[in-house]
């Protein structure tokens, strides 16, 4: 992991990317749907109640295959207000994780500039 900015803290409030200063990013989700029968939703949530446009959904994957879930959206951040990512799933059995193999989810934010 690396956190140049000090965005996040993995003690305190840690499902939450927070913005340091106020501006444009740039946020990039990606992990995998590895259900056959179900489809996943990847979208982002600013201070706990604004779901952010530009999430995006993909279709069921086949049978031990991972199909990525791939987001990436401009975000408008106030300084300290927080990103969380949500994932969520049609069906109660299968997999959304972090890869296929050993690799893990990879979720980026980025300041572009301005608002």
């Amino acid at each position: 992991m690396s956190d140049l900015g000090g965005m996040h803290d993995n003690a305190v409030n840690n499902t939450r990317i927070t913005a340091p200063t106020p501006g444009l990013y740039e946020v990039l989700v990606q992990v995998y749907n590895n259900n056959a029968s179900g489809t996943g939703t990847v979208l982002a949530r600013i201070n706990g109640s604004t779901n952010v446009t530009g999430s995006q959904s993909r279709g069921a994957g086949a049978s031990g295959v991972g199909l990525p879930l791939t987001s990436t959206f401009p975000v408008v951040m106030a300084a300290d207000d927080y990103l969380e990512i949500m994932v969520l799933h049609s069906t109660t059995s299968g997999l959304i994780d972090g890869g296929t193999g050993a690799s893990s989810a990879v979720v980026t934010v980025k300041r572009l500039g301005p608002a």
